[in-house]
């Protein structure tokens, strides 16, 4: 069953690689904005000193400007579906190795102490396979960092624009998210990035009466990590650790 989801047909495999060759040519060439920065920092705090020589998998990697900054913590190879952000990110980071193709079907050398997927899941049909690829892939006591939409902010939310032709929009709830992963892991953390929302409940979190007011308080940083730990980050960001 999906969680969010509002595409009438799966589109085809050739339709998707053509949406996230335009999607990261439009919105990930550019330089590092704010939204990519924090989500460099939950990357980059979960993959350091983990282990030595350690090897790191990125799935979704689109043009591998993650996969680039978390070479400086290992070994990373770079997943996605897209050929022409692969080839960019080949050109771009030679310090990471990238392959192109299905996460659900690419042959992906050996095991990883880490895989970092940034707003991959919520673009896939079948959750569950999705992270019973990611638990063969890691190895015992390895880390799981998914990054990925938060569905309760984002339908609330003005930004938020139709489907695209060739994508698809099957964004988990946090629910979802933690039943998913009770077979193979153990949750080691649950937060959000970047509060947003400008409808229901988030016209009156994030308004200049209460995050105003808020902000003068206890300051900025403060005001931002709070609505963070009360998950209502455009983002959720969820580490877990994998059991068996």
């Amino acid at each position: 069953m999906r969680s969010f989801d509002m595409i009438e047909r799966t589109p085809s495999v050739d339709d998707q690689q053509a949406f996230w060759d335009d999607w990261n040519r439009r919105w990930r060439t550019a330089d590092i904005d704010e939204f990519m920065s924090r989500q460099r920092e939950v990357a980059l705090r979960w993959t350091s000193g983990n282990r030595v020589e350690q090897r790191i998998l990125e799935v979704g990697c689109g043009v591998g400007w993650l996969s680039a900054a978390m070479s400086a913590n290992g070994e990373v190879l770079g997943v996605d579906l897209s050929p022409a952000s692969i080839e960019l990110a080949r050109q771009k980071y030679p310090e990471a190795t990238f392959q192109c193709g299905d996460f659900m079907t690419l042959e992906i050398p050996g095991t990883f102490d880490c895989i970092v997927t940034a707003d991959a899941i919520g673009h896939v049909e079948d959750h569950a396979a999705f992270t019973r690829r990611a638990a063969e892939l890691l190895r015992v006591g390895g880390r799981l960092v998914i990054m990925t939409q938060n569905p309760f902010v984002w339908t609330r939310y003005s930004q938020l624009s139709p489907v695209g032709p060739g994508q698809i929009r099957n964004w988990p709830s946090l629910k979802a998210l933690k039943s998913l992963l009770a077979d193979h892991f153990r949750i080691l953390e649950v937060s959000s990035i970047c509060p947003a929302g400008d409808r229901g409940i988030l016209r009156i979190a994030n308004s200049r009466y209460v995050a105003g007011v808020l902000r003068r308080l206890i300051g900025r940083e403060r005001a931002t990590a709070l609505y963070e730990r009360m998950l209502v980050g455009r983002e959720l960001t969820v580490v877990a650790i994998k059991l068996w």
